[in-house]
């Protein structure tokens, strides 16, 4: 993901996984770098816009709590 990520630096979805899986890895610190500069790209982003894409349910949970867990807002 950090590979793809250097080629689209503001490629949101994948922000949003890499933020998730440092979190639910026990990462937080990263966790919440990666959150600020998917704030940075898309400052108006906020779980429930998340909460608004097609996923399925039990991957957009997981998505979700670890947004929430690095600090994107519920908005």
């Amino acid at each position: 993901m950090q590979r793809g990520l250097s080629q689209q630096p503001d490629a949101s979805w994948a922000l949003r996984w890499l933020v998730s899986a440092y979190v639910h890895a026990g990462r937080l610190d990263e966790a919440r770098r990666a959150c600020l500069r998917l704030r940075e790209s898309h400052p108006d982003l906020t779980l429930a816009k998340v909460r608004d894409t097609w996923w399925p349910s039990a991957i957009m949970a997981r998505i979700l709590s670890g947004l929430r867990d690095a600090g994107l807002p519920e908005g």
